[in-house]
């Protein structure tokens, strides 16, 4: 067998932006976003400006040399736009533009069914609104989820009608 290689030398220099994050989260919770520069040609090393905004609010606006940047940002519901530029005399300019947007939603409520206290609550009211309850509610179809905690067998076999038909409506 062969094996090849070839060396390609870049014929321009360029540098090109993007960011790096998610795209849906829930409101109010920590998000980290990372700016990514690649860098192609003499221009590997030269400063270059950075200008970093979410929805018209300036989070980074510096001189960098890196090829990283992150930062963090919590949203309130709804939709929500990041802008990364740089400016840079490369050969594509229509790569020095980046766009994101991020939806946020409202926490998930979720069912927490046990009939004791249990450190899985707290694990989980970190992350959704947590209803706690003994006995299955008649109404559940709100509900994101439904967690059943150290529920005994005989308690259970009681309310396994009403899961299972949760769970085929797509719960």
């Amino acid at each position: 067998s062969t094996i090849n290689a070839i060396k390609l030398n870049p014929v321009r220099d360029d540098i090109s932006i993007s960011i790096d994050g998610p795209s849906k989260t829930m409101e109010n919770i920590d998000n980290t976003f990372t700016i990514r520069l690649n860098r192609v040609g003499s221009k590997s090393n030269s400063p270059v400006h950075l200008l970093a905004t979410v929805d018209g609010t300036t989070v980074l606006d510096e001189m960098t040399e890196g090829t990283i940047k992150e930062f963090t940002r919590t949203f309130s519901k709804g939709y929500h736009t990041i802008t990364a530029q740089i400016d840079s005399a490369d050969y594509f300019t229509t790569n020095n533009v980046y766009y994101k947007t991020v939806k946020a939603v409202p926490q998930p409520e979720i069912l927490f069914l046990s009939t004791r206290e249990s450190p899985l609550q707290g694990l989980l009211s970190k992350v959704y609104k947590t209803t706690a309850l003994q006995q299955l509610p008649a109404e559940i179809k709100d509900y994101y989820a439904i967690v059943v905690n150290d529920i005994p067998a005989s308690s259970a076999n009681q309310i396994s009608d009403k899961l299972n038909d949760y769970i085929a409506d797509g719960n």
